[in-house]
């Protein structure tokens, strides 16, 4: 049974949202410059428009700009034929920078209205990991040396210091285009790497934990995650008895010459 009246729900909210965006004014700039406009919900998105993309110096964008940011939605500018394309373009890039992002987390990133996204290729693995660890309250760190570059993820959302437990994050490629094994994070996946995942404890021992297909990013977030949440609710170690303090105690009372010939066998 149907029903023609009004009511405040959240389909009629983006129903209404839709309406205000289509009647934006478009004054578009060059024939393949797209706006897709969308609700970010972490691990999906929801398109509600696909605009001419206005100049970015003009009073049209501006408009657009503070409609989309006063409503909290998102929108990304893609070069593409035509609007059916961009969406496509929009869905596709979508889909591989949240691959790792649990739905309806309560906490995570979402897109800025504007945001350019790349006409071909996909998010560098650096920012699909970034997306799936701030859906778990966590922040990678990009980290680099002699040419291979991760991630490193502390307890907390501070670059992980000395004598703090983290876990390590990159693509693995045993073989690159350089004939060599690739450790990077600074590209987008491919088919042919492996994410690898390690963990450092407090001591600064590091141990490998796994191996996973580019498919399977959520295994590793969730064993990093659940690795750092452990090391940051254990307990610290109780502090341990100075043996110099128990022979001082035994030597109060001797003699100095004593004590003094003592302290220079401890010493």
């Amino acid at each position: 049974m149907s029903s023609f009246t009004s009511r405040s729900t959240a389909v009629h909210e983006l129903r209404v949202t839709g309406q205000v965006i289509a009647g934006l004014p478009v004054q578009p700039y060059a024939p393949d410059q797209w706006t897709v406009v969308f609700a970010d919900l972490g691990h999906d998105l929801i398109v509600l428009r696909t605009l001419p993309t206005p100049d970015p110096r003009s009073q049209a964008a501006a408009d657009q700009f503070a409609v989309l940011n006063a409503q909290d939605l998102s929108s990304y500018e893609v070069t593409a034929p035509s609007a059916e394309a961009a969406e496509c373009r929009a869905r596709e890039y979508f889909a591989a920078e949240r691959i790792g992002v649990a739905p309806w987390s309560a906490t995570g990133l979402v897109a800025l209205p504007g945001a350019p996204i790349p006409e071909q290729g996909g998010p560098t693995a650096l920012r699909i990991a970034t997306q799936a660890f701030a859906a778990r309250g966590l922040t990678p760190y990009h980290d680099d040396d002699a040419g291979n570059t991760w991630m490193v993820i502390g307890p907390d959302k501070f670059f992980p210091g000395e004598g703090v437990a983290h876990g390590v994050l990159y693509l693995y490629n045993p073989h690159s285009n350089q004939g060599e094994e690739e450790i990077t994070v600074d590209r987008a996946p491919l088919s042919s790497d492996v994410w690898r995942v390690s963990v450092v404890d407090g001591a600064g021992r590091e141990q490998s934990v796994l191996d996973r297909a580019v498919d399977q990013l959520t295994s590793c977030v969730d064993a990093i995650t659940t690795w750092v949440t452990a090391e940051r609710a254990a307990p610290s170690p109780a502090p341990q008895p100075s043996v110099v303090s128990d022979v001082e105690r035994a030597l109060e009372g001797l003699p100095a010459d004593w004590q003094r010939a003592a302290r220079r066998v401890i010493d």
